[in-house]
């Protein structure tokens, strides 16, 4: 503050202040420095938290000056550090990794797209398997769609169709297992709600009517909310889950709340 009342008292001394400038000024500093005196605590609190054994041999070095009260050499020796640009050239080099980033991820979509147009062939050479019938060919489906399925389990699509095979196979509790990874691994609204309707199924399979009942309850409402404007579309796709609630009523001896979905 000193300093500064000295500055501004030559400046004024040699006109090139004007009087009412150097009052302001003047009364400014002294704001600021009373400002400063009631902060003081607080920041030699967040000073004294500093994790010393985070920071590089250098900047210790710096905290120790200020420790000692060698505010200014502690100030020249950051400025040495050059930390501004050492900023800017760390976040250029995030950038240079970024745009390596998008060349990766081109290059993963192409790697994806080739594996879509695979598993789809391999989808088709397991429908040749199924007309070819035996026993040896749904083994052979089996294990193709199994390998397909665990190759990715973020490969949603692979995961239903391997669950869909279980199902249909009566193998309940591991196709139960292939659609709680699908539902975890899944980001798409209409795939989720795919999925819950085959946990109804299972669930309905299984003999366990209260879980199905409560699923199908939840995934009806699931379904409002995402044709939430669109009701012609949830009376399409709700066909299936209403038509699958049905089911359970009847198969649980309630034909009067089967006939009430129906209607």
């Amino acid at each position: 503050m000193k300093a500064e009342e000295n500055r501004w008292s030559a400046l004024r001394k040699q006109n090139k202040l004007t009087e009412e400038d150097y009052k302001k000024r003047l009364e400014q500093l002294h704001y600021d420095y009373e400002t400063q005196l009631e902060n003081l605590d607080t920041y030699i609190d967040r000073v004294s938290r500093y994790d010393l054994s985070e920071l590089s041999e250098k900047e210790n070095d710096i905290i120790s000056l200020m420790q000692q009260g060698k505010v200014d050499e502690a100030l020249s020796a950051y400025d040495e550090m050059n930390l501004e640009e050492k900023l800017e050239r760390e976040i250029n080099i995030i950038g240079s990794l970024s745009i390596a980033e998008d060349k990766l991820n081109k290059e993963a979509q192409n790697n994806r797209q080739k594996a879509l147009q695979t598993y789809e062939a391999i989808c088709r050479k397991n429908d040749v398997l199924y007309l070819a019938g035996g026993s040896d060919n749904m083994k052979k489906i089996k294990e193709s769609k199994r390998k397909v399925a665990f190759a990715d389990t973020t490969f949603v699509k692979a995961m239903i169709d391997y669950a869909l095979f279980l199902e249909k196979d009566k193998e309940y509790m591991e196709a139960l297992d292939m659609v709680l990874i699908a539902l975890r691994n899944s980001k798409d609204d209409t795939e989720q709600y795919s999925i819950s309707l085959i946990m109804c199924e299972i669930f309905t399979n299984l003999g366990e009517f209260d879980k199905a009942e409560e699923l199908y309850e939840y995934s009806y409402e699931f379904l409002c909310k995402i044709y939430k404007d669109e009701p012609e579309l949830i009376a399409i796709y709700g066909q299936g889950m209403l038509e699958g609630m049905a089911t359970l009523y009847l198969t649980q001896g309630k034909p009067h709340k089967a006939e009430e979905v129906y209607s």
